[in-house]
């Protein structure tokens, strides 16, 4: 039997370092890690880290839960989601994990799905469909940003290639570089490329959210807002009028779409903040 293997995508413990390097309770580790978009650190003046520092460091400020604290709690809502669907053979809880696994497993066909800690994946998952190679799902998503107050399902005009939204049927003839599949820029290069040549389904994987939390959204929605000169008070007052306003949509959300279990969750873990 093929098995299934889940790779949620970031560096070990990458949570617990980026709090403490925020604080500067321990140095910058220069690692280059191709696997993830929550690679630890590789140079200073363009990791995401230190551009938001500001705005963590605000966050934390103001609001009940602490940054990284509170990007743990949605870690374990989502993770904590998944265990119960029990659908996946092994978990691989990080980037490390991924690698030894690839490295050294001894079978020669699995299917790999990979995600980010903060996704949702949908109880609609045992429908999916798979083929050999590389395949792509349609997506949800919550757009806070966008004013959107309920799941958004893409049809297959609008349709979106994301590489948390695809699994990889493994075999050794494939010959598909499973290290270069994981993070969302290789996905789109090796489609370019045609050396992989990926089928399309009209299935949903999973949900992904646009949080408040979320480095997109912090930089986009918050930071890119700050203008020169702005006080901490409008700074503070801007940063709860977007959280004020995600827990308003999430109680909408969560409320038509019961089925989605972690939802409610998030919802509650959201009212924590204010």
């Amino acid at each position: 039997m093929i098995k299934k293997i889940l790779h949620i995508r970031g560096d070990k413990d990458y949570i617990h370092y980026k709090n403490n390097l925020l604080y500067k309770r321990v140095d910058v580790k220069h690692i280059d890690n191709n696997l993830s978009k929550n690679k630890v650190l590789k140079k200073e003046d363009n990791d995401p880290f230190f551009k938001l520092r500001r705005i963590f460091l605000l966050w934390d400020d103001c609001l009940n839960v602490n940054y990284f604290p509170f990007r743990q709690k949605l870690r374990d809502i989502c993770i904590t989601a998944i265990k119960k669907l029990n659908y996946f053979d092994t978990i691989l809880y990080n980037d490390e994990e991924y690698l030894d696994f690839i490295i050294n497993n001894k079978q020669n066909e699995f299917i790999i799905f990979s995600q980010d800690d903060d996704d949702i994946i949908l109880p609609e998952i045992y429908n999916i469909d798979i083929n050999p190679g590389l395949n792509i799902y349609l997506w949800g998503a919550i757009d806070f940003l966008k004013q959107i107050n309920n799941i958004k399902f893409y049809n297959q005009q609008g349709k979106k290639v994301k590489s948390n939204h695809f699994c990889n049927f493994y075999k050794e003839t494939n010959n598909i570089p499973l290290t270069g599949l994981c993070d969302h820029q290789f996905i789109t290069k090796k489609i370019n490329d045609k050396k992989v040549f990926p089928t399309y389904w009209d299935t949903y994987f999973n949900v992904y959210i646009r949080h408040p939390s979320s480095l997109t959204f912090l930089r986009t929605a918050i930071l890119q807002n700050f203008y020169p000169g702005i006080s901490s008070l409008e700074q503070e007052y801007f940063l709860k009028y977007h959280i004020k306003r995600a827990i308003s949509l999430m109680s909408i959300i969560a409320r038509k779409n019961e089925n989605i279990l972690p939802l409610k969750s998030i919802f509650d873990l959201y009212k924590q903040l204010l």
